[in-house]
């Protein structure tokens, strides 16, 4: 039947789709005709060009769908859609669910490129109803299908099952049609028995559909049906494919007139290879041949077997493939017969009629396959090469002992290959090209002979290792000289580079104290004979700890770079400029003359180091004090100038820092009461040496005690009774200020605890902090360990910081501040008016009250300055909800003149002074008898 006589029964067919709808009959009359730009039959989309496929042209088809499937493609869900003209590929969402074959659909799409030919994509499918599959298709061969003008087509093909293959959702059939294999594609049902179609000569309908690679061009062909109806029986196999009878190895694959469709043959023989799940072959009376089998089916060696599988003509003996085997029945106690092989060379191996029969070749090893899959032996055998094979899973490791150049024995089953362009040329039988041996076991290897080891090619190499060896020996001796020659440069190099970095800083580069030392006693020397001087300047950064905390180590490295340059720049080349330890530096100057030169040159490296230097974005203020001290004549000694810059250096601190102080003989004892007094503030803490007193805070309007500000004393066994103006300076330099600033703290809490829970009332407690404690990390931890241990309410707590403190810009005081202030401890800004100040300042931290400087209060009912400055406060500290402390109040009048100006709370001496804790209770009383003398005397008037 020709191709037009199908399509116009096809058409036929599609023409009475509407008749067989299952549901309501649609109306065509009153619908709007078809887009002129719209594809409205599969043929013309199906043979769009590549470049008009690729626009997404609009489609609207009606048909029924022949096969659809949501498994095949992990891509995407498809399915085929056929009219009257044609059929064609049509994809869905890969999560769509399959639409049933034999469903009549209205499609809307788009066109599209798919990976062989145009299909239609994103398309919009209406389930219109039922119709029947096509009944008719045109019958093509493989070769038909391989053109590629069958794409998508409903046809008919025809051939014999060979294999079936299942899995979870699909099953393929490989079906042996006259002119090749083609793979057959349909859903699986669990009900069907598709092992049964095997070896049956059958007629399928389905969609042909190409194979192609990632480049579009069509490597094979294939077929979708819809299911087994699809599938028409035309000759069944045999239900039992032994009992078919045996033919001969021999006859198979000659000429037979009434040849049909290639079907399953039987041979029987004896087993003389097993290859599990690969190879069998067998060799009956006329010839051998091999089967490719998946069984693993265990069978010796020697056993007769059935074998049935379809007959291939590829290589120079017919072979067997999709083969099932299964062993022969035999009589009782007979046992397998091991078949023997022909021992040959390998030319006769190669010419002779051995295909698939068992054979025994000696040759030598030549070399191995590490690329091959199984074990491969390369042997040469009379100037032919030919390989071993056996599977590694048969071998393990028993070939690797073999060596190179040994002479073998090696047993199996010949496997001729065909040079299929010689055979071309020529007539005649095939010409072969090669041959393989495929082996049973291990045991197949005999060693004849092991090489000897002293071959031409040993002794070769022997040689070349000697000589070798030899150019080695006298390389390494001229490398090894020129070597230790390099090497004695380096070691030189090395000791100079050792020493530098031994005498010079590694951060700065300038000169150590081991090389200032060398170098002060050589000017020393230098300057006794010419009898000239020296000067020596100490340099120690000032307050360079709070870089370091504040702006982290990188900053302080930057900041002691910086001072370097600069001190370098301020002295001539032939000073020596060194650091000394941490933030300290030495400056040395030589041939001195006029003791003023020192004195210029210590005031430009102060002017020098006091500009600011950058931090990222940031300007961070530096200085440094500077001690000088200058020698001449027999006055020179190393160790008394170091000691006496050093002393003129805490002198220049003690001034107010940012200068320098020359050395004077009186400066020694000022040195010796400093290290006098920080020796014995070490100690106080631990030989319970320090004590508080306490100062009253009166109500100016009540007259009433609202509280005690702590004051630390020292009362030291060696010194006796040591004023806060003479050891709190010397705390605070040496940081022993931390410690003790914690001890009064926590004392106080206690000391004050007491004496309400005595008296049965609450009092202010305001305690003082010094820089350096509010710059210490952990502050707020502090202040709240010890209010837990005294069970004390944080806003009966007042902390007094200083104006400096509060304008300290480090992030770290700042959230201290911040820290404590959200705890409810008060906050007092002691000694108000005698700094800078700023009102953002002041209430980014909601300061609590101010304590008016006792230099403004003492002067307030003498000069008018003083008294405005003291209303501006009072004024200022109103309008910002704080309350105002007068300090140093010491008599009557100034009691009731600051009252009357608006100050809220009084301290001073004319409350009283002072008092350790022994004296707080006849305090407490003497005070609240004179607030009563005062109220009285009040309303008297």
């Amino acid at each position: 039947m020709n191709r037009t006589l199908t399509l116009g029964l096809a058409s036929l067919c599609i023409a009475f789709l509407p008749q067989t709808v299952q549901g309501e009959e649609r109306s065509s009359r009153g619908r709007p005709g078809p887009d002129l730009n719209s594809i409205t039959t599969a043929l013309e989309a199906h043979n769009l060009l590549a470049t008009e496929a690729a626009r997404g042209r609009e489609i609207k088809l009606r048909g029924v769908v022949t096969y659809s499937d949501v498994h095949q493609d992990r891509r995407r869900a498809f399915f085929f859609l056929h009219d009257a003209s044609g059929s064609i590929f049509v994809t869905l969402p890969s999560e769509s669910v399959p639409i049933p074959p034999g469903t009549l659909v209205s499609v809307k799409g788009q066109s599209a490129l798919g990976d062989y030919a145009p299909i239609i994509s994103h398309p919009q499918v209406e389930e219109i109803g039922h119709a029947p599959l096509p009944a008719l298709a045109p019958s093509v061969s493989l070769t038909r299908l391989l053109t590629g003008e069958e794409d998508g087509q409903w046809v008919e093909v025809e051939g014999v099952v060979r294999s079936v293959y299942e899995d979870d959702f699909n099953v393929l059939i490989q079906l042996a049609m006259r002119d090749g294999v083609l793979s057959v594609t349909l859903p699986r049902k669990l009900s069907s028995n598709y092992k049964g179609l095997v070896d049956s000569r059958v007629k399928i309908h389905g969609n042909a559909a190409p194979m192609f690679n990632g480049d579009r061009q069509m490597i094979g062909a294939r077929l979708f049906t819809p299911d087994t109806p699809q599938i028409e029986i035309i000759e069944p196999g045999p239900a039992n494919p032994f009992e078919v009878p045996a033919r001969q190895v021999g006859m198979l694959s000659r000429f037979n007139p009434m040849s049909s469709l290639p079907r399953r043959v039987h041979v029987q023989g004896r087993v003389t290879l097993m290859w599990p799940r690969s190879l069998l072959c067998v060799q009956d009376a006329t010839h051998g041949i091999c089967a490719q089998t998946t069984l693993t089916t265990p069978i010796a060696l020697g056993t007769v077997a059935d074998v049935v599988g379809f007959v291939e003509t590829v290589g120079s003996v017919p072979s067997l493939t999709d083969a099932v085997f299964k062993a022969a029945q035999r009589a009782h106690g007979e046992a397998p017969k091991l078949a023997t092989p022909s021992r040959v060379d390998a030319e006769t191996a190669l010419q002779s009629s051995f295909g698939s029969e068992l054979i025994e070749v000696d040759a030598e090893l030549i070399g191995r396959n590490p690329a091959a899959a199984d074990t491969t032996l390369i042997l040469s055998s009379g100037g032919f090469v030919f390989e071993a094979i056996l599977p590694r899973s048969l071998d393990g490791d028993a070939s690797k002992a073999l060596r190179i150049g040994s002479r073998l024995r090696v047993t199996g089953i010949c496997s001729i290959q065909i040079d299929d362009q010689r055979s071309a040329r020529q007539g005649g039988p095939a010409a072969r090209k090669s041959f393989r041996i495929l082996m049973r076991s291990p045991g197949d290897v005999l060693l004849l002979s092991a090489p000897s080891w002293w071959t031409p090619s040993h002794t070769l190499i022997v040689l070349t290792a000697i000589l070798t060896a030899t150019l080695l020996v006298l390389g390494w001796v001229i490398v090894l000289t020129g070597k230790l020659r390099r090497q004695k440069g380096l070691i030189q190099d090395s000791e100079e580079q050792f020493r530098h970095l031994a005498q010079h800083d590694s951060l700065t580069g300038l000169p150590t104290r081991a090389l200032l030392r060398d170098r002060l006693t050589i000017a020393i020397e230098r300057a006794r004979r010419s009898q000239t001087g020296i000067g020596l300047l100490m340099l120690d950064l000032d307050r360079f700890k709070q870089i370091n905390d504040s702006l982290g180590h990188h900053a302080g490295d930057q900041a002691l770079k910086v001072s370097a340059r600069r001190i370098c720049q301020s002295v001539r080349a032939s000073d020596t400029v060194a650091r000394i330890s941490g933030d300290e530096f030495i400056v040395l100057i030589t041939d001195l003359n006029d003791p003023k030169e020192v004195e210029l040159v210590a005031a430009k490296i102060v002017s020098t180091l006091s500009a600011p230097f950058r931090v990222g974005n940031r300007e961070v203020p530096l200085s440094a004090s500077v001690g000088v001290c200058m020698a001449f004549g027999d006055a020179l000694e190393a160790d008394s100038l170091m000691k006496m810059a050093d002393t003129a250096m805490y002198h220049a601190k003690a001034r107010g820092r940012n200068c320098f102080q020359i050395y004077s003989a009186d400066m020694d004892q000022a040195t010796k009461t400093y290290q006098r007094l920080r020796s014995g503030l070490e100690r106080a803490l631990a030989a319970n040496e320090f004590e508080i007193h306490y100062q009253p805070l009166v109500d100016f309007k009540t007259r009433e005690l609202t509280g005690f500000e702590a004051l630390l004393r020292w009362r030291s066994q060696e010194l006796g009774l040591v004023m806060p103006t003479e050891f709190i300076p010397v705390a605070e330099e040496s940081g022993l200020i931390v410690s003790i600033g914690e001890w009064v703290l926590r004392q106080a809490c206690h000391e004050i605890g007491l004496l309400e829970t005595q008296l049965g009332r609450r009092f202010l407690l305001a305690v003082n902090l010094s820089p350096r404690q509010i710059q210490q990390f952990g502050l707020p931890e502090m202040v709240s360990r010890c209010l837990e241990e005294s069970r004390r309410d944080p806003e009966s707590i007042e902390l007094e910081i200083t104006e400096s403190i509060l304008m300290n810009d480090s992030s770290s005081t700042q959230n201290s501040l911040i820290e404590m202030r959200g705890m409810g401890v008060r906050l007092a800004i002691d000694d108000f008016g005698v700094g800078f100040s700023s009102l953002s300042y002041i209430t980014r931290f909601s300061i609590d009250r101010i304590k008016i400087d006792r230099s403004f209060v003492m002067k307030c009912m003498t000069e008018d300055t003083s008294l405005a400055v003291i209303r501006a406060m009072v004024a200022m500290a109103h309008g910002l909800s704080m309350t105002v402390v007068a300090e140093g109040v010491e008599t009557a009048e100034e009691f009731h003149f600051l009252g009357f100006e608006g100050c809220d709370t009084a301290q001073g001496y004319y409350l009283s002074r002072p008092v350790p804790a022994a004296e707080l209770i006849p305090l407490v009383h003497r005070l609240d008898d004179w607030a009563g003398t005062q109220t009285l005397t009040a309303k008297a008037v």
